[in-house]
């Protein structure tokens, strides 16, 4: 379960835009079956979006405050350890060596629609298989909400590739994923618009880069 629960939330996905840019926080969910127990699984996760860069924040279980930084369109992501002070760059080479282990099927558009914070979705099925791991994926997406930099519409994964899944459109609003250990399902539970200073989205000063 633990291995499906990183997995997917390192999978989960920002959402909407509202004009040419969206800048505000979209709150995520997340529920395991069977429930976790052991207090390690997270129960949500915010992302905070301005410009080209979104900002992921784990909340709950045992990455909770965990930031990954996703800069200029995915060119650069970061973890940041903020009670450190420190910052660590993810190798281009990991995630392309991810992406070489990771087989995906073709993901197919069905006819079921679904409303989520009013927005009409439609349902994508498909599975990937990594490392010897099959996961079975069901994407809900929106067309209805603009997100014209294409900033929002990715996958926020440091190890794997940002891009939906070939075949996948639209801006997703719920994920669930389906393994031989469980399922954990995320659904978008809020989305607030705001604003956000400058010095927020730039990695403090006084932070120390590490991992080189």
């Amino acid at each position: 379960m633990k291995k499906l629960i990183a997995f997917v939330f390192l999978a989960v996905l920002t959402v909407v835009s509202y004009g040419q840019s969206f800048e505000g926080t979209v709150t995520w969910s997340s529920k395991t079956d069977p429930p976790d127990a052991s207090g390690r699984a997270a129960t949500g996760i915010t992302l905070k979006a301005k410009g080209t860069t979104i900002i992921a924040v784990v909340n709950g279980g045992m990455m909770n405050g965990m930031e990954m930084w996703f800069m200029d369109n995915n060119k650069k992501i970061t973890r940041l350890m903020r009670p450190q002070k420190m910052f660590a760059p993810v190798p281009a080479e990991a995630i392309a060596a991810n992406e070489k282990a990771t087989e995906t099927s073709p993901f197919v558009k069905t006819a079921e629609t679904v409303k989520i914070l009013n927005y009409n979705c439609t349902k994508y099925t498909g599975e990937i298989k990594s490392r010897g791991v099959v996961t079975k994926l069901t994407y809900w997406t929106t067309t209805e909400i603009k997100d014209d930099q294409k900033v929002l519409e990715h996958q926020p994964d440091p190890f794997g590739s940002p891009k939906l899944p070939p075949g996948v459109e639209g801006v997703p609003m719920k994920i669930e994923a389906v393994a031989s250990i469980g399922k954990v399902i995320h659904e978008v539970t809020e989305i607030k618009s705001g604003k956000f200073s400058d010095d927020e989205f730039k990695i403090p000063a006084d932070f120390k880069e590490v991992g080189k």
